[in-house]
């Protein structure tokens, strides 16, 4: 990988951790507990709590990525980073591009 791909990736890692950030905080928003009202009957209430559980999930999701970019971000620079854990041949950077936190290449990770 070229200093100018590793730059480059860097700002795309840079940018997706500012959006995943910014919808972190829009979903966090969403996971106030919520309290059986009066006025919601019960399958009204049981909506909210289902669609809670979704927003929790998605949550998870996006926290799990985010720290994984986060970890990348510290690795970007070892001489490790980019290369398959199977196999130690170079992950190709389209790939790299696409999911950064990869430690498989694709030609491996059909293999699993």
């Amino acid at each position: 990988m070229t200093q100018a791909e590793k730059s480059d990736l860097k700002n795309t890692i840079k940018d997706s951790l500012k959006n995943l950030q910014i919808e972190l905080e829009e979903l966090e928003k969403r996971l106030i507990p919520i309290k059986k009202d009066c006025s919601l009957d019960h399958a009204a209430y049981q909506t909210l709590l289902q669609e809670q559980a979704v927003f929790f999930n998605r949550y998870q999701e996006l926290q799990e990525r985010f720290e994984r970019l986060s970890s990348v971000m510290v690795r970007i620079d070892n001489t490790e980073y980019g290369i398959c854990q199977e196999c130690e041949e170079e992950i190709a950077v389209e790939r790299l591009k696409l999911v950064p936190e990869s430690i498989y290449c694709v030609k491996c990770l059909n293999r699993f």
